[in-house]
């Protein structure tokens, strides 16, 4: 094998190599959980890689005994399959950030020369590779690692907002749960008032514009209580699709009672301002798409030249074969 050959056996193999790269995206995975972690507050109680939906098995199990609220967050996050897609795309922005490192593919040209009359064929090959990848590949392994912070941010805060929304959905349960019970008590005192009130009419002790108006409590109650159960049976669908459940399980109940008392050392304005400017997933995400949007606009202004490319090219004829660079 003459001394060209080889060159040409080695840039091949190159190539091929180039191609064959593992794709590792559990460091991003783990920066993912650290973010939802923190975004949660669960503090690695609930590990999102890997998981799977719940069977209908494990699903009568945990709402046996009644939902606590942390049961339902746990339950809401692992058992959501938009979430698990989500997720997912942390592996793929891995792996376009990974193929941004990579030279694009050599582009391979034969030529076959059919003689006139009597002479031999002719044929040519020419390998050859864009050479201004040499310089394009650091910007765009900037672009796609600024791509993949920004879905690792983006996911973070997806989580944080399904965690927000499972908590006002399950509150809203149990505090329509509470109204429930207390416009029935209200309906029972004035089904015993409008009773009471009737049987003085009936001694003459009452008029019939007492019993009227005692009536028309009793209709009002009776109205509170048809919107209560409404009301509560919305809450309730709502929680259960956030948890994903099916139709043969919306019948669940919860374990917690809401407080009686309502807290007073809450947060300033400017305290939760700032902690959102600091610590908001969706605003860092924000901020590292700006500057992708910068790396693109770079890498666009740097294609005045779209392509230069360098190879080899060989060449056979009647004397024989000969291999060239160009």
């Amino acid at each position: 094998m003459t001394a060209a050959a080889k060159r040409t056996v080695m840039l091949l193999a190159l190539v091929g190599l180039s191609a064959c790269v593992h794709v590792d995206p559990n460091a991003d995975l783990s920066r993912a959980q650290v973010l939802i972690d923190r975004a949660t507050g669960f503090d690695g109680e609930i590990d999102l890689e890997g998981f799977e939906p719940a069977t209908l098995q494990e699903l009568d199990h945990l709402l046996a005994d009644g939902l606590s609220l942390a049961e339902t967050l746990r339950l809401g996050l692992t058992n959501n399959p938009t979430l698990q897609a989500e997720f997912l795309s942390i592996g793929v922005a891995r792996s376009d950030w990974v193929q941004s490192g990579l030279w694009s593919n050599p582009s391979l040209d034969l030529l076959v020369a059919f003689p006139a009359v009597g002479d031999s064929s002719q044929v040519e090959a020419a390998l050859t590779h864009n050479i201004l990848d040499i310089w394009r590949i650091p910007v765009r392994k900037r672009i796609a690692r600024q791509r993949l912070d920004e879905t690792v941010y983006r996911i973070a805060r997806i989580t944080g907002e399904q965690v927000a929304l499972l908590k006002k959905a399950y509150f809203e349960v149990l505090a329509t749960g509470q109204l429930l019970d207390q416009v029935k008590q209200n309906h029972a005192l004035l089904q015993r008032a409008h009773r009471a009130i009737s049987t003085r009419e009936d001694l003459g002790a009452a008029a019939a514009l007492d019993v009227n108006l005692a009536r028309n409590h009793l209709l009002r109650a009776e109205l509170e209580v048809r919107t209560a159960l409404f009301a509560l049976d919305t809450a309730r669908r709502r929680l259960a699709r956030l948890l994903s459940l099916p139709l043969s399980l919306n019948d669940f109940t919860l374990s917690e009672k809401l407080e009686d008392s309502i807290p007073t050392d809450l947060f300033s304005m400017e305290s939760l301002v700032a902690v959102a400017l600091e610590s908001r997933p969706d605003l860092k995400a924000r901020a590292i798409a700006v500057d992708a949007a910068a790396e693109i606009l770079t890498r666009e202004r740097g294609k005045r030249i779209d392509e230069a490319s360098a190879g080899i090219h060989m060449e056979r004829t009647e004397t024989g074969s000969e291999i060239e660079s160009l």
